[in-house]
């Protein structure tokens, strides 16, 4: 059976992307954070970003703190050691982002963003075309 290391996330960002250059390449490295639940049971939850490749880069750069953004990519898991202890971190290593700003005005409202929404808007299934001549 096929294996498949995917994840979609679509959040806000907490800060500003930072940019580095290693070995010749760019890469950007931001978080994002997303939300489940209402009210006082909502809970957030923080996602650390690595955006690799020229196109997913260039992205990045028009984004900033606040900015709602999806990212496509795998999950990572990076291990170190500090003070004796082992420790481990996970992180989604990302090859293509884009902002999702359009989704608010779609609505047409200012209740602000829902992440399930926007999720909708881009994963709709095409519509059946009835004009087919076949």
């Amino acid at each position: 059976m096929p294996n498949k290391n995917e994840i979609v996330l679509i959040g806000h960002l907490g800060r500003d992307p930072d940019f580095k250059d290693v070995n010749g390449k760019t890469f950007a490295r931001f978080s994002i954070a997303t939300s489940e639940g209402k009210d006082q049971y909502k809970k957030t939850h923080w996602h650390e970003i690595d955006v690799l490749g020229e196109y997913a880069v260039a992205n990045a750069r028009s984004f900033k703190k606040g900015d709602c953004v999806m990212v496509r990519g795998m999950l990572v898991y990076d291990q170190w050691e500090k003070d004796g202890q082992k420790k481990t971190a996970a992180k989604i290593k990302s090859f293509e982002c884009y902002g999702v700003t359009y989704a608010k005005a779609q609505r047409g409202d200012d209740a602000g963003f829902d992440g399930n929404k926007a999720a909708d808007a881009l994963y709709k299934p095409a519509e059946a075309d009835d004009d087919l001549p076949f």
